[in-house]
């Protein structure tokens, strides 16, 4: 029997998804999440060392859960982690952690729709010391990305290293070793149970550690991005996807497809893509022309 997972026809339907990992392909439930009695005030550090970590609840651990093992039923076929953005369980969980993030930045922040998932096997690594937004040098950020732990991560498991702001000032983007070097003499391991997240500025210097350790699974996250619209960066992507979702709050099947394609394309410079995918994406874009 061939395999369908690199035809557009494919692509295109979601019973093909369905079979691909038994989740929800509908509209998420929209959930108010209380937070968590004990949860610390993660507003003080965020202002100061450009990162803080968000504590989660039983409800995003079973949400991370489902989506870790869909992103492994993704993985046993060749497709992208970023797939994941197919089903509810994913928006549910952006949509959990969404107004914790928008709420640590300036007013008007919002969801902007710039979204990715991640899967490091034991002996790879997360990408190499970026910025998400190095021009975000104001008093109030207005840009921040949330990455949440689909799978419990610390040193060994490849969890993301965020340095504090007074570490990386006046480093710039196009000296990319002294970068990495500054952020690598000051990071702080960001270790996080399965369902936890993390949050940073667009000008925080973060990257990926080694997943050092065999014995356990792949590490799994999902990330999303809040800003205001100052630095929402590439507006036709918020234009478009308000455009497929016909204004509804939750995205149907056929814009999260849309958007699942435009995303890989974005970051195919950070994460090659496979040429059997690239082919279906060049399908796409012909059919949706």
């Amino acid at each position: 029997m061939p395999d369908d997972a690199f035809a557009a026809a494919s692509w295109r339907d979601p019973a093909f998804w369905r079979r691909v990992a038994p989740l929800g392909i509908g509209s998420p439930p929209q959930r108010k999440r209380k937070r968590p009695t004990d949860d610390a005030d993660e507003a003080p550090q965020f202002a100061r060392d450009g990162f803080a970590t968000l504590r989660g609840d039983a409800t995003t651990a079973a949400l991370a859960q489902q989506c870790a093992d869909a992103i492994e039923r993704l993985a046993a076929r060749g497709l992208p982690a970023a797939c994941v953005f197919l089903y509810d369980e994913a928006w549910a969980l952006v949509a959990a952690f969404a107004p914790r993030l928008a709420a640590l930045l300036a007013d008007g922040a919002a969801m902007n729709y710039d979204c990715y998932a991640f899967r490091v096997a034991p002996g790879a690594r997360g990408w190499a010391a970026h910025r998400d937004r190095a021009g975000d040098f104001a008093r109030a950020p207005g840009y921040a990305t949330c990455w949440v732990a689909l799978t419990d991560c610390g040193p060994d498991t490849a969890c993301v290293r965020a340095a504090p702001l007074r570490a990386t000032e006046g480093i710039e983007e196009d000296d990319p070793r002294a970068l990495e070097d500054a952020a690598a003499r000051a990071a702080v391991p960001l270790a996080l149970r399965r369902g936890d997240a993390a949050a940073w500025a667009g000008r925080t210097v973060h990257f990926g550690g080694p997943h050092a350790d065999a014995t356990r699974p792949p590490r799994a996250a999902l990330a999303f991005a809040a800003s205001t619209p100052a630095l929402e960066d590439d507006r036709d992507r918020i234009e478009a996807v308000r455009a497929w979702a016909g204004g509804a709050d939750a995205l149907p099947f056929d814009a999260r497809l849309k958007l699942v394609a435009l995303q890989l394309e974005f970051y195919a410079d950070a994460e090659p893509l496979d040429p059997r995918v690239r082919t279906v994406l060049d399908a796409l874009d012909a059919a949706w022309s």
